[in-house]
């Protein structure tokens, strides 16, 4: 089976949820957000990103979500980051720009908070003040990071080398995040050997503000997910061919 709680961590918000392989981020927050929101009967949701970057990640996600037409009829987005923003906007969505611990003080209240793969540019005290105060501008708060350190500078990549806000200075574990009352999910294998490093990494995702009855149920969903995902042909080469490009270019190029 690909899919497993992890029966080590007993704690009751903290936990590992599921350890899978060949999901993507985008996909697993999917099935997620769209099954979490069936259960609470909402169809709206008003949803902040934390570090959009260029908005492509979270926009394609939100459509994503919406065209999977199980219940989810409209997303209002704020997206929230330092750099100049000059892409049109999908109606219902704005943008932001200001730093996420300034966006962090402010009040309004949403349904969804997401970090995706940003506080790897704080040092480690800061990451945790960021991924701590999200709790409180969302009723869910969801966070990807890679599994350890991965280094991300100027030497690494050279298209970074003006640009700090890409810079890696700390690394996150599962235990981490448990401590912060985040459940997690375990996206295996998922950075094949990153420009400038000598090891593959996990990829965690983490779920905070679920209740025990939307775990639970959560595990069964992602269970049933697999089961169908795995069993299509298309998905299955969309998996081979993934990885195969990913060690291509990690160790024969």
């Amino acid at each position: 089976m690909v899919v497993y709680e992890d029966k080590s961590c007993s704690m009751v918000m903290g936990r590992n949820i599921a350890n899978l392989y060949g999901i993507k981020t985008d996909i697993l927050v999917t099935v997620c957000i769209v099954h979490i929101f069936q259960f609470r009967s909402k169809s709206k949701i008003k949803w902040v990103d934390l570090g959009s970057g260029n908005g492509t990640f979270f926009i394609e996600l939100t459509n994503k979500i919406i065209n999977t037409k199980e219940g989810i009829v409209k997303i209002e987005g704020t997206l929230v980051d330092v750099i100049d923003f000059k892409r049109k906007m999908p109606e219902g969505f704005q943008f932001t720009k200001m730093g996420i611990l300034d966006y962090l003080h402010e009040k309004d209240n949403h349904d969804i908070a997401s970090l995706f793969e940003v506080t790897e540019p704080f040092d480690k005290n800061h990451a945790n003040q960021i991924l701590n105060a999200a709790k409180s501008l969302a009723d869910i708060c969801i966070v990807s990071t890679p599994k350890g350190f991965l280094k991300q500078d100027g030497e690494t990549h050279s298209e970074f080398m003006d640009n700090p806000f890409q810079w890696h200075k700390c690394g996150f574990s599962p235990e981490d995040l448990h401590q912060l009352g985040y459940c997690t999910v375990i996206l295996k294998k998922y950075h094949i050997k990153p420009k400038g490093n000598k090891m593959t990494y996990d990829c965690i995702v983490g779920f905070y503000g679920l209740n025990e009855n939307e775990v639970s149920m959560l595990k069964r969903w992602l269970i049933l997910f697999c089961v169908k995902y795995y069993l299509n042909p298309f998905n299955l080469y969309r998996i081979f061919c993934r990885y195969a490009a990913a060690y291509y270019r990690a160790y024969l190029s």
